[in-house]
């Protein structure tokens, strides 16, 4: 298994792509957990360059706002057994995310929520 461990550390969008585009494949456990620069804007791109992902952690990444993409990852993978960790928080978008999905499926009205956090642009790619 190989574990990459930048729990606490300043890398941003810019910083993780790089990461993913040159050991994505190799990445089977990432703890991203308070890294306080990544976005959105990182969670689609990590996704889809590690596809043996098996463990994901990102309790304290406030930036982190839109939960679709790890839903649909965590529903695709949960054969596997993938693990998404979280805080709280973040565990409650998770949680409200998979229902929307699943209100979805049924062919439900779904009226989605955007969770921003106050003074953050989460679509931009930073400069890390």
């Amino acid at each position: 298994m190989d574990t990459l461990g930048l729990a606490g550390c300043s890398v941003g969008d810019r910083g993780i792509w790089s990461v993913a585009t040159n050991r994505g494949p190799k990445i089977e456990r990432l703890s991203l957990n308070n890294c306080l620069n990544l976005s959105n804007a990182s969670i689609p791109l990590i996704l889809s360059l590690t596809p043996n992902l098996q463990v994901l952690e990102l309790r304290g990444c406030v930036k982190i706002t839109k939960v679709r993409p790890i839903v649909e990852f965590r529903r695709k993978w949960r054969v596997r057994g993938a693990l998404i960790e979280g805080c709280e928080v973040f565990e409650g978008r998770m949680r409200r995310g998979e229902e929307e999905l699943e209100r979805e499926e049924r062919g439900e009205p779904v009226e989605r929520q955007v969770y921003i956090e106050e003074g953050t642009d989460p679509m931009e790619l930073d400069e890390n």
